[in-house]
């Protein structure tokens, strides 16, 4: 299983789908749809969330769902809300982790590339 870890996101959801939004809400005439997105999108993970632990409890989540997947490859941006050691614990709980490789990409965008094999 190859995962790419959605970046956390704590902003309204209209924000959070940027320029999609103008595009949902020309199509249903209106914003009272967001509620229901919300509903739908609750509890799953690359959902808004307010806190790391609320953020690594999704990942947790979705990582034993997918426990019966041999192998994992698991994709990380490390943009300073979440470190990596915070998700190589969270992949612990559920797999030992075999190995991390890094790419610091810091000089460029301020963030470092992590993609952790379990």
């Amino acid at each position: 299983m190859f995962l790419r870890l959605p970046r956390a996101h704590n902003l309204s959801q209209k924000n959070y789908l940027g320029q999609a939004a103008w595009r949902e809400e020309f199509l249903s005439g209106g914003d009272d749809y967001w509620n229901t997105i919300e509903l739908a999108q609750a509890g799953r993970l690359g959902t808004l969330v307010e806190t790391k632990s609320q953020y690594l409890r999704l990942l947790e989540e979705t990582l034993r769902t997918a426990s019966h997947i041999p192998a994992w490859a698991i994709a990380h941006v490390e943009d300073g809300f979440i470190s990596t050691q915070e998700i190589v614990e969270t992949i612990s709980r559920v797999r030992r982790v075999d190995t991390i490789f890094t790419k610091d990409f810091s000089e460029l965008m301020g963030t470092k590339a992590v993609i952790i094999t379990a």
